[in-house]
């Protein structure tokens, strides 16, 4: 058995063996390597709590042009972003969620992708990213600063 390793690059070839300097055809095959799937770095609020920010360590396309939420995560997921939430694929490394009217997720939520979505860019052949992952605080939130007239 063939083991490959992951790849960062996909590729496809066909291979022919024959024998007899080529006179005889023993059998052909095909080989697809595909590359990686984008992994995902961290998600978490930004520090206005505005916007939710998914980092990938490489970059990343969706499949289809549909780049809507319901596109990219499930229904039960969407359904904590409220009322038509916007998903932006902001550069190749960061999705940008700009959740909804109503929107319920907390910290410590997860974000579920959908299958087949997330691959790797610029990739023929690549795997997809698919899982869930937990929605983190921002690194510096925002404080209130209470102003008191009188």
């Amino acid at each position: 058995m063939l083991q490959v390793t992951t790849v960062d690059v996909s590729t496809h070839f066909s291979v022919s063996l024959s024998m007899d300097g080529g006179l005889v055809l023993v059998g052909n095959a095909d080989l697809t390597v595909y590359a990686r799937a984008p992994n995902v770095i961290e998600i978490k609020f930004s520090d206005t709590a505005v916007k939710i920010l998914i980092r990938f360590d490489k970059e990343a396309e969706i499949v289809n042009a549909d780049q809507t939420c319901q596109a990219i995560f499930t229904r039960d997921t969407v359904a904590m972003l409220g009322s038509y939430p916007d998903c932006i694929l902001s550069h190749y490394e960061e999705l940008q969620i700009i959740p909804g009217v109503g929107a319920n997720i907390t910290v410590g939520d997860n974000l579920v992708f959908n299958d087949n979505v997330l691959k790797a860019r610029d990739e023929q052949y690549s795997r997809f990213l698919s899982g869930s992952f937990s929605v983190n605080s921002p690194d510096s939130p925002l404080r209130p600063q209470p102003v008191i007239t009188g």
